[in-house]
């Protein structure tokens, strides 16, 4: 290593930093709580998050808008009507949809049964502790937006 360059040693520990693998048994999470934290963003430096969601049926959070993330979010099971600013997208298992920051957007699961959704958020930015917020609501704020207003 050139010892005139520090800036340059930095810049290889980050980078091995990111180059450490991680894996997640199915079933298994990167937190202790009911959304599973399959890729954190103290794993990957902040860059991107992936949760997995599941959801009761007839569930999901309010409207909101994130100021730093993007949200991309991945239907493995269930039905759910994800609406992105006035457009609203029905999905089933395999369906996508891509949520832009600052743009209004929520997702309620909208199937007889419970449904599992994958969201990856870039930036990492807050999902982690909008997920950790979602998971204190009980049933029923879950259930009616009114009741979720001000809570997530």
């Amino acid at each position: 290593m050139d010892s005139e360059r520090p800036d340059l040693l930095v810049m290889l520990e980050s980078s091995l930093h990111m180059a450490i693998p991680l894996t997640v048994p199915r079933g298994g999470s990167r937190s202790t709580g009911r959304i599973a934290v399959k890729v954190s963003g103290k794993d990957t430096s902040g860059a991107f998050a992936v949760l997995e969601v599941p959801t009761p049926p007839d569930a999901g959070p309010s409207l909101h808008i994130h100021r730093i993330e993007n949200e991309w979010f991945f239907v493995l099971e269930g039905e759910y009507d994800i609406k992105v600013a006035d457009q609203i997208y029905h999905l089933e298992p395999g369906g996508s949809a891509f949520g832009p920051r600052l743009i209004p957007h929520t997702w309620h699961c909208v199937s007889e049964t419970a449904g599992r959704l994958l969201v990856v958020s870039r930036p990492a930015g807050y999902l982690e502790n909008f997920a950790e917020d979602l998971e204190r609501l009980t049933p029923a704020q879950l259930r009616d937006p009114d009741r979720r207003k001000g809570s997530v």
